[in-house]
């Protein structure tokens, strides 16, 4: 039942970018203009693809337990865990609370969430990268040392 709940809150996520989103009383309630880009319509052409930013964090607390990381650094385990869980809680709210009416509108939490994992996910990899790869004298003379 759970399973069934969150899938069809999870396609009911269209669009992302909610109707009437930051539209003043009495203005047009016209769509977000052509020419700015959204990834609301890419995400709205092809709908398996809105799962995708969404499995980010679970994919990582798997990915983290299965290889044993996360006792080093128990972080991004964390993160990814309270990431998935606000993800999870609020899709579940949303839908219990108001049903598939206004999925868009009153789960907006649900992208930004899952924008902010994704975003804190690639920069705490790039540091990782260039710590293992990278080392103040090789910067300094204009050389990559691999260690």
């Amino acid at each position: 039942m759970f399973a069934r709940l969150w899938w069809h809150g999870l396609i009911s996520l269209d669009p992302w970018l909610a109707p009437g989103l930051g539209v003043v009383e009495g203005g047009d309630f016209a769509p977000l203009p052509a020419q700015f880009f959204s990834l609301s319509r890419v995400l709205s052409a092809l709908p398996a693809w809105r799962v995708l930013p969404l499995l980010g964090p679970f994919v990582a607390c798997i990915w983290l337990l299965w290889r044993g990381h996360w006792r080093a650094q128990p972080g991004p385990l964390l993160f990814s865990a309270l990431a998935g869980i606000v993800l999870l809680s609020t899709l579940t709210i949303t839908v219990l609370g108001d049903g598939l009416a206004d999925v868009p509108k009153q789960g907006h939490l649900i992208p930004n969430t899952a924008l902010a994992w994704w975003i804190c996910a690639l920069t705490w990899g790039v540091a990782r990268f260039s710590k293992r790869h990278c080392t103040p004298s090789s910067l300094r003379s204009g050389r990559r040392q691999v260690r």
